[in-house]
């Protein structure tokens, strides 16, 4: 929690109720989240600002013990959490063990883009809302779930955690942070070397900040790092507009732990996010993206693809009351579109969908939606062998769900789609 000049902190609370069988939430105060101003308008309570210190370790020690091999194995590690300010906080890890955590969903992916994989280790996991650095289409700056992957050799399931070690600071007006982790050594290959910070300074309704990352890879002689500028302007309560310009630069030397190719790239991205809400029932966004050809964040971070620019639009409309004597209780209509095309002018996608939502006062839900694409290419599904015609392709769905609060509930869909190639 940042810093307060006169030790007095000003929070907001809210408290809603769910009448389930209704489909209705009263609260306290008068706000919603289909609002823009939902979090200006919760109830401001001002509080003193308690200034505690506290220092936890977490030390541990495991054996193992192969009984087909007769190898034995004990190790030993720290975590340590230290907190000397109520802003201030590290968080160190030695040697940490990731054995209880919860394994990863199986998932067969035939398709030419990586799996996301969302992050479950504690240290990982936790104050790491400075670092993480997410974008729109769902791509990261920092994705740690590269710390402790396979090796550089290519040949070992994951690697042990050496070393991490996590700073984050809240100012009035500046926020810092620095993690950095090294990687233990395997069997083939020398473990690897993150680095990331972040800072971040807020003046009016402007926020700018700054975000590096830096990855070495001693067995492919591969060094990457990143650099991105961002900023979020909240124009008004009802606009605001956010963006980020991200620069990547590679270097690897040609050796024979990485087959010999030397690379020299750099290029850039950038995207922003314009939302505007002129009043409770109109919502608008814009969405663009841009990622050069030669642009990879994927040493640290997380992106499904480059090469590519991207414009998305949505419109919605929301009807949060209607009279007494109608049958209906609220609806929204919203329609989006969007646009796809690869550097070199190819268009990937071209697309618009409609939906029409109606929640009756009996609790009874319909749920209409129609879409249609325009024939375009797919430059990913031949792994570089070519571009791929697709043709048009449409869909479209009907839903009903049942009144709540009977014994029995059910919901019936039906739906028509096209795959593109049938």
């Amino acid at each position: 929690m940042a810093a307060a000049k006169d030790g007095k902190k000003t929070i907001k609370i809210w408290f809603s109720r769910v009448v389930y069988d209704e489909s209705l939430r009263v609260s306290f105060p008068n706000a919603s989240f289909t609002r823009a101003t939902f979090i200006q308008d919760w109830h401001p309570v001002e509080i003193d600002q308690a200034q505690t210190a506290t220092l936890d370790w977490f030390p541990y020690l495991s054996y193992t013990n192969e009984l087909e091999q007769s190898d034995d194995q004990f190790k030993a590690g720290l975590d340590v959490v230290w907190r000397p300010r109520n802003n201030i906080q590290f968080t160190g890890a030695l040697n940490p063990d990731y054995g209880q955590v919860e394994s990863d969903d199986l998932v067969i992916n035939f398709t030419a883009f990586e799996t996301f994989r969302s992050e479950k280790r504690p240290f990982f996991s936790e104050n790491q809302a400075l670092f993480t650095g997410e974008v729109p289409n769902g791509d990261r700056v920092v994705h740690t779930r590269r710390i402790g992957a396979a090796s550089d050799a290519g040949d070992e399931g994951i690697t042990d955690v050496d070393l991490a070690g996590k700073l984050s600071y809240y100012g009035e007006a500046l926020d810092f942070g620095l993690f950095a982790v090294t990687e233990d050594n395997t069997r083939h290959s020398e473990g690897r070397n993150f680095v990331a910070t972040r800072v971040q300074s807020k003046i009016d309704r402007v926020t700018l900040g700054h975000r590096f990352t830096y990855v070495d890879h001693p067995t492919l002689d591969r060094d990457a790092m990143i650099q991105a500028l961002d900023f979020d302007w909240q124009i008004s309560p009802r606009t605001g507009l956010q963006g980020q310009v991200i620069y990547s630069d590679i270097n690897q030397r040609a050796n024979p732990s990485n087959g010999g190719q030397r690379l020299d790239q750099s290029d850039y991205a950038a995207w922003f996010q314009w939302d505007y809400s002129p009043s409770d029932a109109w919502q608008h966004k814009l969405v663009g993206h841009h990622y050069g050809n030669e642009f990879d964040m994927n040493d640290m971070g997380f992106m499904t693809r480059n090469d590519q620019n991207i414009v998305i639009g949505s419109t919605q409309y929301d009807t949060l009351q209607y009279a007494e004597q109608s049958a209906l209780l609220s609806s929204f209509s919203k329609i989006e579109y969007g646009y796809e095309e690869n550097t070199e002018g190819d268009r990937l996608a071209l697309w618009a969908e409609f939906n029409r939502h109606l929640v009756y006062r009996s609790t009874r839900e319909i749920d209409l939606k129609a879409g249609y694409q325009a024939s375009g290419w797919d430059d990913r599904i031949t792994r570089g062998n070519g571009l791929y015609a697709l043709p048009a392709q449409y869909w479209g769905s009907v839903m009903y769900e049942s009144q709540r609060g009977n014994r029995f509930a059910y919901s019936v869909e039906l739906f028509t789609e096209t795959s593109g190639t049938d």
